[in-house]
């Protein structure tokens, strides 16, 4: 029978969870690995802001997924402990988050993050640590050093160094990169440009994303001329360039529409 646990928000509800998330199966101590067998199909977290990042410290899993939370202190820790079902790696799944420290991965994993600002708090600390597993990330911010077994990269900035422990395999594609200190795989259409954001406040309506003050490569590097990072599907690039067209065919011949973004933006930059 299939084992799990779901801990979901209410619709159009984002709970504050203030108090420890710790999972770790006690053990028989004449039978010490008969707890340790059972398969737990999916841990799942969704809608939470949490202050307190969970820590999982053994059993086994099929999946575990964090999806639209915001993780606000302490890193969220997969020990060594942690094994898949039937041979196989757990999964790690993070969609639609905003993770404020280090993601530690200590044991064998297979990880994808997508739609995800990983920005830890205290500068200096790493954003994903996990040197013994593969990582698929897509259309995310990562504003901290990177260090992971193999990876396969997408639409993705990149702020500091990404280190590839095994970079014979894996791609990393349209994605910005730091100009120096990477180990990395095979690379396709990247850009080292710098980038601009509005703001690296968190809560802020702006919180990374890309300033429309100035033109940059970040804002229509995508595989699909849109821009890259958190807010790639938000589509904004093209967004602005249809209305633009669109304002074009009412307006008298020779004048040019020019849309200018309102706010008070504190245009944070990265080189």
């Amino acid at each position: 029978m299939p084992e799990g646990l779901i801990i979901r928000a209410a619709q159009f509800q984002k709970p504050l969870w203030n108090g420890f998330l710790k999972w770790e199966i006690p053990t028989d101590i004449d039978n010490p690995n008969t707890d340790l067998d059972v398969v737990t199909d999916c841990l799942s977290l969704e809608g939470l802001t949490i202050y307190r990042s969970p820590e999982i410290k053994n059993g086994r899993f099929r999946k575990i997924v964090i999806r639209d939370c915001t993780l606000l202190t302490e890193r969220l820790i997969l020990s060594d402990e942690v094994k898949g079902a039937d041979d196989r790696y757990p999964q790690l799944n993070i969609f639609n988050c905003i993770i404020r420290d280090r993601i530690s991965v200590h044991g064998y994993c297979d990880i994808e993050i997508a739609d995800s600002a990983l920005d830890p708090a205290s500068a200096g600390t790493e954003a994903l640590v996990a040197e013994k597993s593969m990582v698929r990330i897509s259309c995310s911010t990562v504003a901290e050093k990177v260090a992971v077994k193999e990876i396969k990269a997408s639409e993705t900035i990149f702020i500091e160094q990404v280190t590839v422990l095994n970079n014979q395999t894996g791609c990393i594609r349209y994605c910005r990169l730091h100009e120096s200190g990477n180990k990395l795989p095979y690379t396709y259409k990247c850009t080292t440009a710098p980038v601009t954001f509005c703001s690296t406040l968190p809560f802020s309506s702006c919180y990374l994303k890309l300033s429309r003050v100035c033109d940059q490569p970040a804002a229509i590097w995508a595989e699909n001329g849109g821009e890259i990072g958190v807010y790639h599907k938000a589509d904004y690039t093209r967004k602005k360039k249809n209305l633009a067209i669109k304002f074009k065919e009412y307006l008298p011949v020779g004048l040019k529409p020019v849309l200018i973004d309102a706010g008070n933006y504190e245009n944070t930059k990265y080189d």
